[in-house]
């Protein structure tokens, strides 16, 4: 079973769901409570993020090794073109140092590139 994980971390919750082609097979809205929303993004906010992620896929029956990608919300990185892009080493360390500023969203890069290495997730070829 392939199934695509999609992270979109705002400033008070962490949104994620899996589809399995255009099919969605959950979606949930994760709060952080009042007292993780001035906690440092590295590596506090990141780490109780990317647990809850983890977390989630486990309730709702998804394993690691079910999915062929990772999807993330770009986060404050360079300018670029609208598109879709590979996450690579330059993007998570622009995220992980704030280049263009601090947003969760920063945070989405490197979870998906950190879970797409640690679960073994393919990666394939894009045009960018």
């Amino acid at each position: 079973m392939s199934l695509i994980l999609v992270i979109n971390p705002g400033s008070t919750s962490t949104k994620v769901a899996v589809f399995r082609d255009t099919e969605e097979v959950f979606k949930k809205t994760i709060p952080l409570d009042d007292d993780m929303l001035d906690l440092p993004l590295f590596p506090d906010q990141y780490t109780i993020r990317k647990r809850q992620i983890v977390k989630e896929l486990d309730l709702n029956g998804v394993r690691p090794s079910d999915l062929a990608a990772v999807a993330a919300r770009g986060g404050r990185l360079k300018p670029l073109e609208s598109g879709v892009y590979r996450v690579n080493k330059e993007m998570v360390d622009d995220a992980r140092r704030g280049l263009q500023g601090i947003h969760p969203a920063n945070t989405a890069v490197v979870i998906a590139s950190e879970m797409a290495e640690e679960f073994g997730i393919q990666r394939s070829p894009l045009t960018r």
